[in-house]
């Protein structure tokens, strides 16, 4: 399974608000920490920043190899699928 199928899987309603009821604490729910891990391992391309450097997408910062390595965002420096 690749991770983009393991998000479009994943069942987004916190499972134990869910079942009592309550409202999801979005910041807290282990359902969204998964979320969130899931898409970082989704290659993303580098943005250049004013300075014409390339920077991760998701933090802002310097970025270069296969991980920005301030958020652990997977980078995806060709344009291929």
């Amino acid at each position: 399974m690749t991770y983009k199928v393991a998000l479009m899987s994943c069942n987004w309603t916190c499972f134990k608000c869910n079942l009592m009821g309550e409202t999801c604490d979005k910041e807290n729910c282990a359902t969204e920490w998964k979320r969130r891990a899931l898409e970082k391992q989704i290659p993303k391309k580098p943005i250049a920043d004013e300075d014409e450097r390339l920077c991760c997408p998701e933090c802002k910062k310097y970025a270069h190899g296969d991980f920005c390595w301030h958020c652990g965002q997977a980078l995806k420096w060709s344009d291929e699928e």
